[in-house]
């Protein structure tokens, strides 16, 4: 054996350890990888920091390759490679073809709708009302916004397909914008919006939002959207206007007696236009709103009062009612006994020419329901539009009620009792209220009118087209009762039906689009009698676990029936 033999056994085989162990770098890549990972998710995109994690795994990656190599050259050019190259290969063909096919689909915009119950796809009847909406020229151009944060980047996708379908619909008359309220705070604010929230917002003339008039949508769904888009369409020309009389219901009264409730109610959640008339602008129509000018409907009311009004303002009156004006009569009381706006000879004389009746100077005293010399309880109605939802314990309370006198109707007048006293009911005429009243002056006496009193009346004249709603107190209208409308106490509804009644207004909402829901495959209910859940339970709850559970067994033997006994050679 030579030096040179000897030396060569002397060179060692083994590998040199290196000072870092490679596995380390792989760790460190996994690592990186899970960052970037989470990056994306919680950031809805590839930030700072998940470009440096990536760029941190893939130098890991590396790293590992040059500090093991024999590793890296058997994962390149072994049977990994040989086998799975292929497989890699057409992995990464069709990623590509994916990728390309996504971006051909986004720039067509081609939109399918695989959810179960088509969520992002507009419903037959949807989209009739959304066509019908804005067919209507009357209905404003409308702007749908919502507020989606950055970490909502799945909803704000599926939400876009299902605005653009209204979009579509709309034939021009709807739009559609998102914002994030992270970058957008000052017009999330305007909205109070929260992230996920979508609003219907009607236009301006100027093409500017209707800030006042916005819709929230409560669900973001599209029944929900059509029905925001109904509320925002439907703002109609509607005018009351409240007359302002002495000692009257007062428009803008928010104590008891006032009207602010009922006022405000038609001003912000129906969007009338609610505006105070005096006497001067009735009799000067120049310097004051014009009346009967109102597309859809409009309503005078005279909350009450003490006064007789002027000639000259009935004279204005009559004017407006020729014209096809509709009028609210609530009877007001002279504490002193004297004739009140209602009672006086000119406005008996003039509703009493146009609808057939009037308002007597009288107190309403019905033994089965005064528990108060002043206060009458009714319930007796008649089935109209005004009362007709009310049950048998329902009633209006109302304040020193007048009876009102149903006498002969001009040609062309109908007169309907709305709501009457009962049977045992009698009157008390001209009572001064500002003195002590003795037993003996309300007491029934034989000359007394007795019966059912009317205290509720609509009078529709057919030859002008007006119609006058008459109650015998002003109880109906003012903020008090609205309190008590809980406990059977229907005052403010009857104010309400009276307006909407007078107005027109539930001919408007007729004619508005009304939404079906679509019967949907999955709605369908599964029924199945006491048989069938026994079959039912008997398959799901023994058949199916425990006849996997005797499958497995019989693989189970049937594989070591045929294993090898022990030093049996095997073919």
């Amino acid at each position: 054996m030579t030096d040179n033999d000897m030396s060569e056994n002397n060179v060692s085989s083994t590998p040199e350890t290196p000072i870092i162990p490679p596995m380390v770098f792989i760790w460190v890549a996994i690592i990186g990888l899970f960052v970037t990972l989470g990056a994306v998710v919680i950031n809805g995109s590839l930030d700072v920091v998940g470009i440096g994690a990536l760029a941190v795994s893939i130098l890991a990656i590396v790293m590992w390759g040059v500090l093991n190599p024999e590793h890296m050259k058997n994962l390149l050019s072994g049977r990994a490679i040989s086998f799975g190259g292929t497989a890699v290969l057409v992995t990464l063909v069709a990623i590509v073809a994916s990728v390309l096919i996504y971006i051909v689909i986004r720039e067509q915009n081609i939109r399918v709708d695989f959810s179960d119950s088509n969520a992002y796809t507009l419903t037959d009847s949807v989209r009739e009302a959304v066509q019908i909406i804005s067919a209507d020229p009357n209905t404003p151009p409308m702007r749908i916004i919502g507020f989606y944060s950055s970490a909502q980047a799945d909803q704000q996708e599926q939400i876009e397909v299902l605005l653009q379908e209204f979009i579509d619909a709309g034939g021009g008359k709807l739009s559609y914008e998102l914002y994030d309220p992270d970058r957008e705070p000052g017009l999330a604010a305007t909205y109070d919006a929260t992230p996920g929230s979508l609003f219907v917002i009607p236009l301006n003339a100027d093409g500017s939002d209707n800030v006042e008039e916005a819709k929230a949508v409560s669900v973001a769904d599209q029944l929900y959207i059509v029905d925001s888009m109904i509320t925002a369409s439907a703002l109609g020309d509607f005018r009351l206007y409240w007359l302002v009389v002495d000692e009257g219901v007062g428009i803008d009264n928010a104590e008891g007696n006032g009207g602010s409730i009922i006022t405000t109610l038609l001003q912000e959640n129906l969007n009338w236009t609610v505006e105070p008339l005096t006497i001067a602008q009735l009799t000067n129509p120049e310097s004051g709103p014009e009346l009967g000018a109102a597309e859809d409907g409009e309503v005078l009311i005279i909350p009450g009062g003490i006064s007789p009004l002027p000639d000259e303002a009935i004279t204005a009156l009559q004017d407006y009612v020729d014209q096809g004006g509709d009028i609210i009569l609530l009877a007001g009381t002279n504490l002193e006994g004297d004739d009140s706006l209602a009672t006086a000879p000119n406005m008996t004389d003039f509703l009493q020419r146009n609808y057939g009746v009037s308002v007597n100077n009288d107190l309403v005293i019905d033994p089965q329901a005064t528990y108060n010399l002043v206060e009458l309880d009714v319930f007796s109605f008649s089935d109209t539009l005004l009362t007709n939802s009310f049950g048998a314990n329902d009633s209006i309370h109302l304040s020193f009620p007048h009876s009102i006198n149903v006498g002969q109707q001009p040609d062309g007048v109908t007169v309907t009792v709305v709501a009457s006293s009962t049977d045992t009911a009698y009157t008390k005429p001209n009572l001064n209220y500002n003195q002590e009243i003795a037993e003996e002056t309300v007491t029934q006496s034989p000359d007394d009118p007795t019966g059912a009193m009317v205290v509720g009346a609509v009078a529709e004249n057919a030859n002008t087209g007006s119609t006058a709603i008459v109650w015998g107190a002003t109880s109906p209208f003012e903020n008090y009762y609205r309190q008590l409308s809980g406990y059977g106490l229907r005052n403010f509804d009857v104010a309400a039906n009276s307006l909407f009644y007078a107005i027109g207004y539930e001919d408007f909402l007729a004619n508005l689009p009304s939404l079906a829901y679509d019967a949907q495959p999955q709605d369908t209910p599964i029924l199945a009698d006491l048989e069938h859940m026994g079959v039912i339970r008997f398959v799901s709850l023994i058949l199916i676990p425990f006849g996997v559970l005797a499958a497995g067994l019989f693989v189970w033997l049937s594989s070591r029936e045929r294993r090898a006994e022990p030093g049996k050679r095997v073919a």
